[in-house]
């Protein structure tokens, strides 16, 4: 007797031998059918709803089920996942059963358990196990090892709402202790008041006037009355004061410099200032300043003419151009009177707006010919007057000190070049503090450079007051940029 495969893959064909029967052949089914693979069902993702429950939460569990083998389940036969928390049974899934295609991927989500569908959360960590097919209703898995995922969570302590006292407000716990009726707002104390439009408008820090903040300040910086961030040093006594009103009494004091150089002059050891009350047109007072026609930087021409007094109480430094020619101010204390330590400071309305002016108040050291190089630039614009800048330069190989810092909205709309503002310097043997009205722009020692440079800082300076004009960095002026004013309401020294 004999099997034989029938072509068609489907049936087997029974043929046997007789010496008196010829071979017959006669179709059967086949006894066994082809194997055709298994399914292998695995767990991918554990999720909890709610995702980050607090105590008394009750929380259902749902699992994320992958059939990773090569053969579907069965149809009508259910893939159930048993859940567990801590090594106890709280939850399963046991409603879907429908054919899991091979490759596919099921969320199952929990319907029932011991005491409902829902764990009701308890404080700690918990580890919560998804087990799919716990009860093996799917007998001929590929890999029966491999059903379950374990996942670690935690159940926050119950929050009790902090409403006492309040009305409105959140409650600490995601809720809410009330609103507010229409036309009422609700304050940081949990108060309806009237409604209030926040006052942050160019600040950005301190009280917004409804009882809020317009924001807070970085580490190493304090709010100022004005709502500016600033470096958290004390000022000056002096940064927002005037000087004395009346006619300043003439330099007194030794006299400093080596003889016959330009810049040789009296060290004032007196209080000077000047508010340039005079006529309008006059020079300012000769007995304090040189109308000075030096030039250290620009491509204008000084003139005496250019620097003059408005009839109003400020001295003016005026740039104007003829053809290619432009003329413009400057004046100085040099020769006049020289200072060493103390409080030196100048309200001034520089220039606005044009691309190539490079004003500046300034100072020199003394002698710089001959002595160390020192120069203190309290405030200089490079035709932009939205940014301010200060230096202070030892000259040769030693690094420059140098801050430049936005003009902050407090300060004229954010634009020096719109309004008066008070450059001040306080200068003592060992620190140098300088700044804008209440913005410091810097705050230097001798540790602040390298060994020795310092020294450059202990000699006797001079003022210097100039409009400069389109320097070889800048831009060329524009025919309408002309005339340009930088105006100076006063000046001051008052020695340590």
């Amino acid at each position: 007797m004999e099997f034989y495969e029938n072509g068609g893959g489907a049936t087997a064909t029974l043929s046997w031998s007789s010496p008196s029967v010829s071979k017959r052949i006669i179709p059967q089914t086949r006894l066994f059918p082809p194997t055709t693979g298994n399914p292998d069902l695995v767990v991918t993702q554990v999720n909890l709803s709610p995702s980050s429950p607090k105590v008394g939460d009750p929380v259902t569990f749902s699992a994320t089920v992958k059939n990773q083998g090569t053969a579907a389940t069965p149809a009508g036969t259910t893939v159930g996942v048993l859940f567990s928390v801590d090594g106890s049974p709280v939850e399963w899934s046991d409603n879907f059963s429908q054919s899991v295609a091979a490759g596919a991927t099921v969320n199952l989500t929990a319907n029932g358990g011991p005491s409902g569908a829902t764990w009701p959360a308890t404080s700690g960590s918990h580890q919560v196990v998804a087990f799919v097919d716990d009860v093996n209703r799917i007998p001929n898995e590929s890999n029966e090892n491999n059903n379950q995922l374990s996942q670690s969570f935690s159940v926050a302590a119950a929050c009790t709402p902090a409403c006492s006292g309040k009305v409105c407000g959140p409650n600490g716990c995601g809720g809410s202790c009330g609103s507010c009726p229409s036309g009422q707002t609700c304050n940081t104390s949990g108060q309806c008041i009237a409604a209030c439009t926040p006052a942050c408008s160019g600040k950005v820090c301190g009280p917004n006037g409804c009882g809020g903040s317009c924001g807070s300040c970085p580490s190493g910086q304090t709010c100022n009355t004005s709502g500016q961030c600033t470096v958290a040093t004390t000022l000056p006594p002096l940064w927002n004061a005037s000087p004395p009103t009346g006619t300043s009494p003439a330099p007194s004091g030794p006299v400093v410099g080596r003889a016959g150089e330009f810049d040789t002059g009296t060290l004032a050891t007196n209080e000077v200032w000047d508010n340039f009350n005079g006529a309008s047109g006059s020079n300012p007072d000769s007995r304090l300043w040189l109308e000075d026609t030096v030039n250290q930087g620009g491509t204008q021409v000084y003139d005496p003419s250019h620097s003059f007094l408005d009839g109003s109480g400020n001295a003016v430094l005026e740039a104007t151009q003829s053809g290619s020619t432009i003329t413009s101010g400057r004046f100085t204390s040099r020769t006049k009177f020289n200072m060493q330590y103390g409080w030196c400071a100048a309200r001034i309305k520089f220039p606005k707006a044009g691309r190539s002016w490079f004003p500046a108040w300034w100072m020199l050291l003394v002698g710089y010919n001959y002595n160390p190089y020192g120069e203190i630039d309290l405030m200089e614009f490079f035709g932009n007057t939205t940014e301010y800048s200060t230096h202070i330069h030892f000259g040769g190989s030693i690094p420059s000190l140098e801050i430049n810092k936005a003009v902050p909205g407090s300060h004229s709309g954010g634009n020096a070049g719109d309004g008066f503002h008070t450059y001040w310097m306080q200068w003592e043997p060992d620190r140098i503090r300088i700044g804008v009205d209440d913005l410091l722009m810097g705050d230097w020692t001798p540790a602040s450079v390298p060994a020795g440079a310092w020294d450059h800082m202990r000699q006797p300076f001079y003022f210097i007051a100039n409009f400069a004009v389109a320097p070889s960095w800048l831009p060329a002026p524009l025919p309408t940029d002309f005339p340009a004013r930088m105006v100076i309401d006063w000046a001051w020294y008052k020695p340590l």
